[in-house]
Order: structure tokens, then sequence, then C-alpha cells
């Protein structure tokens, strides 16, 4: 459709402005339904399922309640700028799914951003710009993320704005405003999400990489720059610690520190399973996605033994950074307790990264059929996003047609319930009246103690088997009602606690099997004894 090369030069002047337009106007048409698309299947049955994570719904009641005047849970999971902002959209329109709709938003946005990079770098065509589009928005941890609140996708965004920032600008100026940009966005999204440090190796490295000019970079970085750079990065730190005072400061402690302890989590601080993460890239990520170790190792073979020449051209900066970044990252991360989101920072990175390289080996295999090159681009990509689309409808979307915690929560209000205990799963608070106290538990013990000060009901949730923490007594106890919760056997539940569990992929695979042979996920119980402990 794009390829006017052919003929364009049996037209006019005035045709071929004509023909440009016209092939830009149904680039954009074309571009819009693949935004509509992409919106479609990170919102599709959003509207009437609970927030799903457990995360979520502190943040959610964090902003809830600070709605309302109560700003005891603002600093919940040390993201007051995260909820600052879902305070703002609540403000304006009190539903969850607003900050849903937010949530996909700051996807696109970020996707945005890296193609718009890349086209600058690479000047990609109308047709691969589409083929992008695609390939990278339908990463099965970004559909999973866009479908709740989560920290993980503005953080994501703040930290592609940076990475574009530095690149869209550091060769074009000899100033260090960008640095200054940089650390500021930086900065606020470590008010967001504390990984954010994790970022600060591969930063300082990004600086004293330009400090020396291997990569040819344009910039000159001063002593003094560098020093206000840090600072520009902790004033958003100072600012929540001088307002928030304990509440932000011990927040920021538990998560960066203690919530790593083994006697917190049960999982050990360093976990030596490497298996982990290419098990997940195979079995839920993009299928090209294992072309960037092989392409990029037989690239490099190439160059070294000067196998052909058109490799001997050096690696550009943008893909060396995005190699970079991609392998570091996924080492760092290996040698830790494993959860899909500790690779959050890269997995756009990693569509690019196998994009840019696949287009590299075809125009090494293809050098003078530029229409060759597009066809089987877009048939490599057509099926591996076939079956990323199989993957998502599989995983997730047969996972979000129903949910039954709306009922559970009508049950608890007919029966006049005011004090109920729930087994570490909160998926069900949104759902209850604001008069109703309810007590998470984690084992029996807990359990027996919310016994003693007059929880006589219990909601047995599921979601306490995908965090490990099992209450042998509930599972044969007599329910006064009971039911099925399809969203509590999503995959990716399981993978994600692994991280606290200290799973392996395949015994994260193996409860969520277990899981879906138990008869019902969500049990109402009443308890005025210690029969069902």
């Amino acid at each position: 459709m794009f390829a006017t090369q052919p003929f364009a030069c049996l037209l006019s002047k005035k045709h071929k402005k004509l023909l440009s337009i016209i092939t830009l106007f149904l680039y954009r048409i074309l571009t819009f339904i693949v935004l509509v698309f992409l919106f479609v299947l990170r919102l599709h049955n959003t509207i009437q399922l609970p927030l799903t994570d457990y995360d979520a719904v502190k943040l959610w009641r964090a902003s809830h309640l600070a709605l309302h005047n109560d700003w005891s849970q603002f600093y919940a999971h040390a993201a007051p700028t995260l909820n600052a902002l879902n305070l703002l959209l609540l403000a304006v329109q009190n539903e969850t799914y607003m900050l849903i709709i937010a949530q996909a938003s700051f996807e696109i946005l970020g996707l945005y951003l890296l193609i718009k990079l890349c086209k600058s770098v690479y000047k990609l065509t109308y047709i691969e710009r589409l083929w992008l589009w695609i390939f990278v928005g339908t990463s099965f941890y970004a559909v999973h993320q866009s479908r709740f609140l989560s920290v993980e996708l503005l953080s994501r965004l703040g930290f592609i704005m940076a990475f574009f920032i530095a690149f869209s600008y550091i060769k074009k100026k000899t100033d260090t405003a960008w640095l200054l940009c940089v650390a500021a966005l930086l900065g606020l999204t470590f008010t967001v999400n504390y990984k954010t440090l994790l970022l600060l190796p591969f930063f300082v490295f990004f600086v004293v990489d330009i400090k020396y000019k291997p990569l040819n970079l344009r910039a000159k970085l001063k002593f003094k720059d560098t020093v206000f750079a840090i600072f520009i990065f902790t004033l958003p730190f100072i600012f929540y610690s001088f307002i928030g005072g304990k509440s932000y400061l011990s927040q920021v402690y538990y998560l960066v520190f203690a919530s790593k302890l083994q006697s917190h989590t049960g999982a050990p601080l360093y976990d030596w399973n490497l298996d982990f993460y290419p098990k997940y890239l195979f079995f839920y990520e993009n299928p090209l996605l294992w072309s960037i170790p092989i392409l990029y190792f037989i690239s490099y073979i190439f160059i070294v033994f000067r196998l052909n020449p058109r490799l001997q051209k050096p690696f550009e900066p943008l893909l060396l950074w995005l190699i970079f970044l991609g392998v570091g990252m996924f080492l760092l991360m290996s040698f830790f307790p494993k959860a899909p989101r500790a690779l959050q920072w890269v997995y756009p990175f990693y569509y690019l990264l196998s994009f840019i390289l696949l287009k590299k080996w075809l125009f090494i295999i293809l050098p003078h059929s530029k229409n060759g090159r597009e066809w089987i681009m877009g048939l490599l990509i057509l099926a591996s996003v076939s079956l990323q689309l199989y993957r998502i409808d599989k995983d997730i979307l047969s996972y979000s047609h129903k949910s039954y915690y709306a009922k559970a929560a009508d049950e608890i209000k007919q029966r006049n319930i005011k004090k109920i205990a729930l087994t570490v799963g909160i998926n069900i608070v949104p759902y209850l009246d604001s008069d109703v106290v309810y007590r998470v538990v984690r084992d029996s013990d807990e359990l027996a103690s919310a016994q003693a000060e007059g929880y006589t009901w219990v909601l047995y949730d599921n979601y306490c088997m995908i965090t490990d923490h099992l209450f042998p007594g509930l599972q044969s106890c007599q329910a006064v009602w009971e039911s099925k919760e399809p969203t509590l056997l999503m995959p990716m539940h399981y993978l994600e606690h692994a991280q606290y569990s200290n799973w392996t992929f395949d015994e994260a695979m193996a409860r969520q099997r277990a899981v879906a042979y138990n008869k019902q996920d969500l049990r109402l119980i009443f308890m005025p004894t210690n029969r069902c402990l």
C-alpha cells in the first residue's frame, strides 16, 4: 500500500505530492485503527471485573480514602505521586475504570515515544511503523498490567520519557539541560515505583559513557552539572519526606530493605534458579523475542571475523543501549527472587531489539528487494502476533468474562455482616459497604486471634493459595455461600507471586493447575468456634 517507489517516477511533481498526502492520510487512519484495537485489547471486560491484584486494591483504597479526607494510606506502596494522580482522577469521576483507562493510556503513550524514537533513528517506513505498533503493543505483560492499577505502567512511562529525551536531544545540544530533565523524570518515577533505584547503575554508566564519548555523542558534562542532576533526582523524595514524614520514610524503608528479608517473605534474598525468565519469555511473550540473543550473537561473530562487509559498520548508539539495558537488566534480575514484573522496564526494549535486528538481517539477506523485506517482515510479525493474541485470549481474557466478588459482597450485606476476616485476598474490599470492618489474616494463628476479637465470619478466598498462605481447616469447613471465581486462575498471578513464595516457573504453574481443580474459590463461612481452625 505504501510502496510508492516503483511508479513514483511516472508521476508529475504535483501528483507525487498528492500521492504523498494520500499515503500519509491512510497511514494515520490505520494507526488510529491499531490504537483503538490496542485499547480494546487492554480494556476488554475490565469494567465489571474486580481489581485482581493485591497492590491494585491497596492503591485504589489509598486514593479512595484521600478522596474522603482520610490521608492515612496516601503513602501506600511508597507511591504518593501515583496516588495523587489517582486522587485527581477519582475527584473528576469516582469510578475505578477511569483509573484503568489512565493506566492503559500510560502504556500507549510510552509506546508512541519509543516508536517515534525508532522512526527518527532508523527511518522506518509507514508500514514498518504500523508493524511495530502492533508488535510492541501486544506484549503479554503490557496487556496484563494495563488491566488494573499498578505502579509499573506510570513508572515505565517516566523511564521511557527519560530515555527518549536523552537520545533525542543529546546529539543536538551541547548543554546539559537534557541531563536535568532526565534526572527530574527519574526522581518523580522513584516516587511512583521504588524499584527505580535499579535503574541508577544504568544511568550512571550512561553518564560515564557520554563523559568519555566512546559513542561519539555530542555532549559536554561538567562536574557541577552532574551534582545538580543528583540533587534534582532526590528533590521529589525530599519533598514527600518533608510533608509525609515518618509515614513516607517507613514505607520506603520497608519496601527497599525489610520486605526483601527472608523473615518477611520466606524467600531468600538471592535466587540462583536461572530458567524462570527464559521460560516466561518462551511461553508467554512474543516468540520473535528469541531472535534477540540469536541474531545479536550471529551479528557479533560476523563483525569480529569480518564475514560480511554490510555488518562492519558499528552498531548505532541506540541499538547498543537497547542491548545494554535489555541484557543488563535480565542478568541483574536473574539472581534475585523471580517475578515477571522484575523486567518491567525492558519488555518494550526487547520487542524493539528483535524488530531492529530482524530488519537488519533482512537487509543483509535481501539488500536489493525492499518490497520483499517488507513482506517477509510483515508475515513474520503477523504470525508471531497471532500467537501472542491467542496467548492473551487463553491466559488473560478467558478468565475475565465473569467475577463473583460483587455477589459475595451482596451476600455479606444481606446477612448484615459488619465484621469479617479475609484470607489474604482483598479483592472484595471495593465492593464492601463502608461500615464493614475487615481484617486480613495470613495463617490459622491470625485467624484464631481475629476470632477472639469477634470476627465470627470469614471469607475464604483462594487468593491465599496464590500467595502460599494455606488454611487447611477452612478448606474442609462447611460454607453458607460459595462460588467459583475465574479471575483467581490467571497464570500471571502465580508467576508474580513466585517472588514471595520462592517458586520456580514450573512450581508456579503447578500451583495454578492445583487451584483450577478446586470446586469453589470463594467461600463464606460462619465460624463461632474453633471448629474450622
